[in-house]
């Protein structure tokens, strides 16, 4: 027994021993591995500056290494103060935060706070700080800014032999800028713009168009209802708006279609929205409510406008904002139209015709509001005078239900109840009378829906009607006006359309929108158009 435990405590003493020895020897491999990287690293240097020179990639590494512990690394402030909301003016700085170069290595917080502008822009905006830059509603103030400046003119024709090498390589890079913000969209100072296709008009019978994603894809909180669609006049954003009382502004791109900001109006459904001709303001009514809700989309600021209690307005469902920005058009009881000043929101004038006011549309020009109502007549009021300067009758129908007016100024096409839609030539619609209001006849007479028609709009090329009916499901067709024939193959198979509510086509005719009582606010490219 004794020899076996002499011989456990030499196997013990032997392993003690051994792990005592091994310490040494690691530490030893270590140092030696570390001079031998030391003598490697310093090799490399002494190569890459004769190769590089002085100021290598390498070099200026082991000058920021040298200079900062990892350690303090870890304690350096990220730049951006606890509750800090970066703006796009205030973004560029906070980027630089975290740059590196050969002399700077980091900027703190309050160094950067400190910083001046090196110059002050015109089209900035002071903000809440005081200092040059955008407010609170920054990201769809840039946006707006950006695509402003970078959208095409409505009509530009030029020969491409006229310019030279450099103005095509820069317009090339414009060109990659907004596509990768606007999907497939044709843009540049020297870009030609169609209206119809890219080499003449549009072709009948089969339309070349594709569904992409919906324009409220990010949001879609706007309600079960979107009763209102429009796209901003200059720029590459829309608005979409429901009865849950909430307007969304999105980017229109086709794929993302991101959201820019949200407006929420307590207790008020929204039944009607209208951008303002220059695009800085939203204007929204509802059918509960006798007032309307302004809302600046640069300042992000929501006023409230009154309307006067003597006018006996009940509600501000159905308004309308001419194209020269000068009047705003609102729908009273039993057949009034009060004139507001667009920039002031002040009463001019009322104008009344017999019978209610069910739909109303402006020319192109803002010269002339097109009023149509139960009586089955179109009046056509002159806006420098303030009276109405020809009535007719539409043919076969009871009541008005919707209208619309080509961007050309040729067409005028009335929706009625029986699901028929009427379509006149200005020229003949405009012959005087004798005794009472004309009876012209319509040139074509729409017969493919067979619900009340609520919704009628022009393409802005004055070939394309779109025509629809909110009390039937897939109710929506796509009228070929030189053709005077429907498209077959629209709106095809889209099982989340529902029931069309409302409508708008893109300020080139690029995009088409539908908002659905399924809260979805469908958005169509149509491939015939080059342009947004």
């Amino acid at each position: 027994m004794e020899d076996v435990l002499d011989s456990g405590r030499k196997r013990k003493n032997s392993d003690e021993s051994d792990q005592n020895v091994f310490p040494s020897k690691s530490k030893a491999r270590s140092s030696h591995s570390s001079k031998r990287l030391k003598t490697m690293s310093e090799e490399e240097v002494r190569l890459e500056k004769l190769v590089f020179g002085e100021s290598s990639l390498f070099s200026r590494r082991n000058d920021f290494n040298r200079q900062f512990d990892p350690k303090d690394v870890e304690d350096l402030d990220s730049g951006l103060d606890e509750g800090y909301e970066l703006g796009i003016g205030e973004f560029e700085g906070a980027m630089d935060v975290m740059t590196t170069s050969e002399d700077k290595t980091c900027r703190s917080v309050s160094d950067r706070k400190a910083l001046q502008p090196a110059w002050h822009d015109d089209d900035d905006i002071p903000n809440s700080r005081g200092s040059v830059g955008v407010s609170g509603n920054s990201l769809l103030w840039a946006r707006l800014n950006q695509s402003s400046r970078d959208q095409p003119s409505r009509c530009v024709a030029t020969s491409d032999s006229e310019d030279s090498d450099d103005e095509q390589s820069a317009n090339s890079d414009d060109d990659g800028d907004l596509l990768r913000h606007c999907g497939d969209l044709l843009t540049g100072k020297r870009a030609t713009v169609h209206y119809g296709s890219r080499g003449g008009s549009i072709p009948s019978g089969v339309l070349r168009f594709r569904k992409v994603n919906a324009l409220n894809r990010a949001t879609h909180f706007e309600g079960p209802l979107i009763t209102n669609v429009q796209f901003h006049p200059t720029s590459s954003v829309a608005a979409v708006a429901g009865v849950a009382g909430v307007a969304s502004i999105l980017e229109v791109d086709g794929r993302n279609n991101a959201k820019l900001s949200s407006i929420q109006f307590e207790r008020f459904p929204v039944h009607c929205a209208r951008f303002s001709t220059d695009g800085m303001e939203l204007l929204v009514g509802s059918k509960s409510h006798s007032h309307l809700y302004s809302y600046d989309l640069v300042g992000g600021r929501t006023t409230k406008i009154h309307i006067n209690r003597a006018l006996g307005t009940t509600n501000a469902k159905n308004f309308e904002i001419s194209p020269d920005g000068d009047h705003i058009a609102l729908a009273g009881r039993w057949g009034a139209v009060h004139i507001f000043s667009a920039r002031t929101k002040e009463w001019i004038t009322t104008l009344q015709m017999t019978g209610d006011v069910n739909c109303m549309s402006f020319s192109s020009d803002g010269l002339h509001l097109y009023t149509y109502g139960a009586a089955g007549e179109v009046w056509v009021w002159s806006m420098a005078s303030h009276s109405c300067v020809h009535r007719f009758v539409d043919e076969g129908s009871f009541g008005g239900s919707a209208l619309a007016v080509a961007p050309s100024g040729r067409f005028i096409a009335c929706g009625c109840p029986s699901g028929n839609v009427n379509l006149y030539d200005r020229d003949e619609a405009f012959k005087p009378a004798i005794n009472g209001p004309s009876r012209p006849t319509p040139i074509c007479t729409i017969s493919n829906l067979v619900t009340p028609i609520t919704s009628l709009k022009f393409d802005p090329s004055s070939e394309l009607l779109f025509l629809s009916s909110s009390e039937k499901a897939h109710a929506a067709r796509l009228f070929h006006m030189p053709s005077r024939t429907v498209f077959i193959n629209f709106p095809g198979r889209t099982p989340r359309m529902s029931n069309p509510l409302c409508v708008d086509f893109s300020p080139h005719g690029g995009y088409l929108t539908i908002g659905s009582s399924k809260g979805t606010a469908l958005l169509y490219r149509l491939s015939h158009f080059g342009s947004y």
